[in-house]
């Protein structure tokens, strides 16, 4: 699995995420856009960083499921933190904008994970990978059947059903985060609420 450290800086080092998956907590990719990007503003990414980072990590770990790795994803957030630290700046308590583009980079590795099994593209390292601690966290019995319950969701009742049932978001918050009616995220809670008990108890059948 990819693990990517904070650069040394003023002698502070990365958080560590205590959340749902053991892993070195990635941070501030080498990436040379910033060395264009002005000191104040990786102050601010930094900070930004220790304070959220381990949440973060842990919800681009259920948005995204077992067998996409949530470091990748966190250095694809950060990334875009990056390019808009404006943010940071003008937005003391940035949490919703975090959230927003977790959702957005953890349904896009789904896309791409799907093409991949599609054609059939899955690498011997993603194999290997799988048999990290890690991934033995996640392929629990119980955690199987939660995302095989969850998979066959619409992405859009899936990412609603997640930040409200295991993010403990407000409904409020998630239509600011998903850019929806207050009224369209109660809508899909409910038929995602009514979808996921479905297939739980579909497959609770099988297993018998």
């Amino acid at each position: 699995m990819k693990q990517h450290s904070l650069p040394e800086q003023e002698g502070s080092k990365g958080a560590t995420d205590a959340a749902m998956t053991t892993s070195v907590s990635p941070t501030l990719p080498a990436d040379p856009r910033r060395a264009r990007a002005p000191q104040g503003d990786l102050t601010v990414l930094k900070r930004v960083y220790e304070e959220h980072g381990p949440w973060i990590r842990a919800t681009l770990a259920r948005l995204a499921g077992p067998g996409i790795d949530p470091d990748d994803l966190l250095h694809e957030v950060f990334l875009v933190a990056l390019r808009r630290t404006d943010v940071f700046v003008d937005n003391p308590e940035p949490r919703a904008w975090l959230y927003g583009v977790a959702v957005r980079v953890a349904q896009a590795a789904r896309r791409r994970a799907r093409v991949r099994r599609f054609f059939g593209l899955e690498s011997a390292e993603d194999i290997a990978d799988a048999l990290t601690p890690e991934h033995a966290v996640h392929a629990s019995d119980a955690k199987r059947r939660v995302y095989a319950a969850l998979n066959p969701l619409s992405e859009k009742k899936r990412t609603v059903f997640i930040l409200f049932e295991l993010e403990g978001l407000s409904g409020e918050e998630i239509a600011q985060i998903v850019g929806c009616p207050l009224k369209t995220v109660w809508t899909r809670l409910h038929h995602a609420r009514r979808e996921f008990q479905r297939n739980l108890q579909r497959g609770a059948g099988h297993a018998a």
